[in-house]
């Protein structure tokens, strides 16, 4: 009943039909029911959000996981591509301001528009303590499974 007022009644039925669902145990089950309500309103838990990416890339369906945690590398190859500029978005802002300096360069200092101070979105410290308490399998799989973007993007040393 969760999921019709939530999720839909054809989003239930296709749950139900799923092999993946139907094997788990209650306690499973309820797990998922209680992930996907918090998914409707954007809570979930960081160990659960962590498990349904880690379950869909084991599935070899990195498809379906939402474009936002997929593997930058299987949506934009970035090795194809001959880029002139490389942003990196724990520095966006201070390289976005070299970028418009840099197309600016001819226009008078008068005329030039930058983007003012900002502070940074997402704290590190937090995620990092998120990662740490996550169980060592559960890392050790993050770590597998992004390790392409991980090497391209110049992350060497995850010591998580």
């Amino acid at each position: 009943m969760l999921f019709r007022r939530y999720m839909g009644r054809d989003f239930e039925e296709k749950l139900n039909q799923s092999f993946t669902y139907q094997a788990l145990s209650t306690e499973q089950r309820d797990q998922v029911h209680q992930s996907v309500v918090s998914l409707n309103v954007g809570e979930i838990d960081f160990d659960i959000f962590t498990k349904m990416v880690i379950g869909e890339y084991q599935q070899r369906r990195p498809e379906k996981v939402d474009v936002h945690w997929r593997n930058s590398i299987d949506l934009c190859n970035p090795c194809a591509v001959n880029f002139d500029y490389v942003i990196n978005f724990d520095n966006l802002h201070e390289d976005s301001n070299r970028l418009l300096d840099y197309l600016q360069r001819n226009d008078p200092e008068e005329n030039k528009v930058f983007f003012g101070s900002r502070t940074n979105l997402v704290n590190s410290n937090y995620t990092y303590d998120k990662l740490q308490r996550l169980p060592k399998e559960t890392v050790v799989d993050l770590l597998q499974i992004y390790k392409r973007d991980l090497d391209v993007f110049g992350f060497d040393d995850m010591n998580i």
